[in-house]
């Protein structure tokens, strides 16, 4: 089977899946990979994978000329690949595929990558996305309960697929360290809420003095976090890393994994922390999130800083409770391996090309 994968870049959680789920597929299928905003290179070995980079940008002025100027040159784009099924990553991007393979009986999977409540486009990208999904045969999402959040009119076409967690290596020293490490991962944006990260940090080195926060990423608000930082006199104690190649490699000499999101689908960071084993803190910025993390680590409700310190201190100065966790973190990560999550995807496929078959 000819199978497009369509998505923004290989850097990003949808870039992310994008690419383990064509190494998954490649075996028995034609697969190839297009990216609409490619920035960054290939995190993963992608032997027998075709990459065709297409440059997607809609601009304002576009929506008038939305046919011709985007969705005809998409379509002819797709259609040179001859797919039998194309996967589509993030809602804007979904959007415009749906819109222009409209009049095409192509096998449709669009998939959604965050919450699609918190997360919904503006305008008018929202109303068209409504619309636009009516082509899709499949719509995945990434939890359960984020299934009745496109509408009673789309839910019939929902599915879950989660992300795929990989092995990775594991933290070997079995107790927090001292001074403690902490660590985060993301872009520098305001989804990811850095700024109520640096405001715990600010109050829990009033009982942990020489504990460190390394920021891994990158993004718009480096220049405010850093003011931040600097006004809160906490430029001894966190750090900003930049982007690394290495994630799981600066998670394993780390204490404690730390998210403040506002709103995450099936966040990237912590299911690697998950992978290696460290135990994590997080708020609860959607149902999924706990069940993501299981007894890997200590998740609270959103917004709830005191309940967040708590948290951290109790894994700060509990070498059973970081243990616990440690263990739960690995147990969390297995329910997500490739060998449960692609036999999800692989049902997808089939419906959404049986649904296609069904039109002709």
């Amino acid at each position: 089977m000819r199978i497009l994968i369509i998505f923004d870049d290989y850097f990003g959680g949808a870039g992310n899946v994008a690419q383990l789920l064509a190494r998954e597929l490649r075996e028995d299928n034609d697969v190839t990979l297009m990216p609409t905003n490619e920035h960054t290179s290939p995190r993963y070995e992608l032997s027998n994978i075709r990459l065709a980079p297409y440059r997607l940008q809609v601009r304002k002025s576009d929506f008038l000329f939305l046919g011709k100027r985007i969705l005809t040159p998409l379509r002819c784009s797709i259609l040179e690949h001859s797919p039998d099924l194309v996967i589509s990553f993030l809602d804007i991007i979904n959007t415009l595929v749906c819109l222009s393979l409209r009049d095409e009986n192509v096998a449709l999977i669009v998939s959604e990558r965050n919450d699609p409540i918190k997360s919904a486009p503006s305008p008018p990208w929202g109303i068209m996305r409504r619309h636009a999904y009516e082509r899709a045969d499949i719509i995945t999402v990434q939890f359960p309960s984020f299934i009745s959040s496109l509408g009673k009119k789309l839910e019939r076409k929902v599915r879950v697929t989660p992300n795929i967690i990989q092995p990775a290596p594991h933290k070997t020293v079995p107790a927090v360290h001292h001074p403690l490490r902490l660590v985060s991962v993301g872009r520098l944006t305001h989804q990811k809420r850095f700024d109520r990260m640096l405001a715990i940090m600010g109050r829990f080195i009033q009982s942990h003095p020489d504990a460190t926060l390394s920021i891994y990423g990158d993004g718009e608000l480096r220049e405010q976090l850093s003011l931040q930082v600097k006004e809160s006199g906490l430029s001894e104690n966190v750090l900003f890393m930049g982007v690394t190649s290495d994630v799981h490699a600066a998670l394993i000499e780390s204490d404690v994994f730390l998210m403040t999101s506002q709103f995450e689908g099936f966040p990237n960071a912590l299911s690697e922390a998950l992978a290696v084993g460290l135990p994590s803190v997080s708020y609860a910025c959607h149902q999924g999130i706990r069940d993501l993390v299981g007894e890997g680590g200590i998740v609270v409700e959103e917004g709830d800083v005191d309940s967040y310190l708590g948290a951290l201190n109790e894994l700060a100065t509990s070498n059973v409770s970081w243990m616990r966790c440690s263990r739960g973190a690995l147990d969390s990560a297995d329910r997500y391996g490739a060998t449960r999550v692609v036999p999800q995807w692989k049902q997808c496929m089939s419906d959404a090309m049986r649904l296609a078959a069904s039109r002709k």
